[in-house]
């Protein structure tokens, strides 16, 4: 199964999310030390989301990237081969004498 980041990083944010909300089912006939807690957590792992998706947007830029600068490099070796080169020790029939 081929992924991409984005995927990935998706589905372990949902599987952090159902454990978020286990801890906090937990939480509710724990007493107030553990919900505080399960709130801290829950607040860390939001923090984590937002950075999972900063990264996986970033990655998707540098790969479309990549592939612009993929195409250019392919347009460049094309326009390139166009041109002849000639050794000097080569005669050039098309040169003026």
């Amino acid at each position: 199964m081929n992924l991409t980041i984005s995927k990935r990083l998706t589905l372990g944010f949902s599987v952090v999310v159902v454990l978020v909300a286990v801890m906090a089912a937990v939480a509710l006939w724990s007493g107030q030390k553990t919900r505080r807690a399960v709130e801290r957590v829950a607040k860390s792992v939001e923090s984590i989301n937002a950075v999972s998706n900063q990264a996986a947007q970033g990655a998707e830029q540098a790969a479309a990237a990549a592939s612009q600068l993929s195409q250019r490099s392919g347009d460049l070796q094309r326009l390139v081969g166009q041109f002849k080169i000639h050794h000097s020790g080569e005669a050039d029939s098309g040169r003026a004498a």
